[in-house]
């Protein structure tokens, strides 16, 4: 890949988040095609935004926001580091991947990729990647600017030569990336949650050892102000876990939307249904449900008009030591959907009417898994035995809980349904007043 041209022209764009961001000519030439635009139609946070009523931000705001965040990266490791630190070659390459680092975003991917596992994770199915960027005009246009090669190893490998450095993707999507950097504010700003991180954060990133780390070190001396800022992140991270990316809401709208998807793979071929998500957001894609069998129509009915699905049965880490029983659930489809038929059929409701929701057991705050330097020249490594990330760890995880949900038309069959789940199950419903009287949300 060629550098940039220092005489070459920038387009400025307003975020709502960062400001004035500023982008290259073979930047806006990605920006412009009709792949990236089509993140305009995706919201980052799925269906969040039937509990968060702002919440309707883009993959496409989040894409151009990762970018200009990831320059900031560049530019403050270059004074950490040295000019040589990030070359402008590697600079091009890292703006370039940084905007498209979630082209092989579908509709409601986390939902139908991670919650119910309909298809394999956007960044892990080499199919889908190859799609987005040989079979399309952004391909043409990334195979004219040389990168569509280093785009690919980026996504695959996470670097660009074998055993070579990883700090090109770990600017990007590492673990204290530009990823997390933008998104944490981002989402905090859209679902109305007041939480910040110091500017100041940028200061203590370095590239070493060929990776990116927090530089807990300087002048000899631990920087404590460096790790403190590097929890808060974490912190953040954990608050919007709990608050929004798990919340039983949204989680119930996600599995109404991925059973309706679910109704629909079963009347057509696997193979043609993923790739015919490709092309659309998440309108054409309730669309899609819409025109689908009857059952696909009624879930998606349900959810535009926000009649959302009502907990029946939980089950959370506060009761259980561990998630391992209820693993098959996430897992392997075919028991979910077992247990979907036996409770529906024991409560003589349509088999639509129950859904059964499990979560991975993982459950894990990957960014805790960050890189620091803690001695003058030393290798970064991982961070152990702090009380402060340990705990965050530990409260990640106990975010785990598994539903059973009832459509809300059977209203008065939710103690019964929670008393079947827990003959079922064989644990206890951890849902308070589970005797609840008919309707009750």
């Amino acid at each position: 890949m060629a550098g940039p041209d220092s005489s070459e022209q920038m387009k400025t764009i307003r975020d709502a988040v960062h400001g004035d961001i500023d982008f290259t000519d073979d930047e806006l030439r990605v920006i412009d095609t009709p792949e990236f635009q089509r993140l305009r139609q995706i919201k980052q946070l799925g269906a969040a935004h039937l509990v968060y009523p702002s919440a309707v931000h883009t993959r496409f705001e989040h894409s151009l926001g990762t970018c200009g965040v990831a320059k900031r990266i560049i530019d403050q490791v270059r004074r950490n580091c040295g000019g040589g630190a990030v070359s402008r070659e590697d600079e091009r390459v890292i703006g370039i991947y940084a905007l498209l680092h979630d082209i092989t975003h579908i509709p409601f991917g986390h939902t139908l990729e991670d919650e119910r596992r309909v298809f394999p994770r956007h960044d892990n199915n080499p199919e889908r990647i190859d799609h987005f960027l040989r079979r399309t005009e952004l391909g043409r246009v990334l195979e004219r600017l040389g990168a569509r090669r280093a785009v690919r190893r980026l996504m695959l490998d996470h670097r660009l030569e074998p055993g070579g450095p990883t700090f090109h993707y770990d600017i990007v999507a590492g673990t204290i990336c530009a990823d997390l950097l933008d998104y944490l504010e981002r989402d905090s700003y859209f679902t109305g949650l007041s939480q910040r991180y110091d500017e100041r954060v940028f200061k203590y990133l370095v590239v070493a050892g060929g990776s990116l780390a927090v530089n807990l070190i300087r002048r000899g001396l631990f920087r404590m102000d460096g790790l403190s800022e590097t929890v808060n992140l974490l912190r953040m991270r954990y608050v919007l876990s709990e608050r929004v990316y798990y919340h039983p809401a949204k989680n119930a709208a996600s599995a109404m939307i991925s059973k309706a998807l679910e109704f629909c793979l079963a009347a057509k071929r696997r193979r043609v249904a993923e790739r015919a998500l490709y092309e659309l957001g998440d309108e054409g894609f309730l669309r899609l449900l819409e025109s689908g069998p009857e059952t696909a129509r009624y879930l998606a009915a349900c959810f535009l008009s926000r009649r959302l699905y009502k907990k029946a049965y939980m089950v959370s880490r506060r009761s259980i030591p561990t998630a391992e029983r209820f693993v098959p659930y996430h897992l392997d489809p075919g028991k979910r959907a077992a247990a979907e038929r036996l409770l529906a059929r024991r409560l003589r409701v349509p088999f639509r009417s129950v859904i059964v929701y499990c979560p991975s057991a993982g459950m894990q705050l990957r960014e805790a898994n960050a890189l620091f330097r803690l001695e003058p020249g030393a290798r970064p490594r991982r961070l152990e035995n702090n009380a402060e990330i340990e705990d965050l760890k530990r409260r990640q995880e106990r975010l785990w809980k598994f539903f059973v949900f009832l459509d809300p038309a059977c209203g008065d069959r939710l103690p019964d349904a929670g008393r079947l789940c827990e003959e079922h199950f064989g644990q206890r419903n951890e849902i308070l007043g589970a005797d609840r009287s008919p309707g009750a949300c």
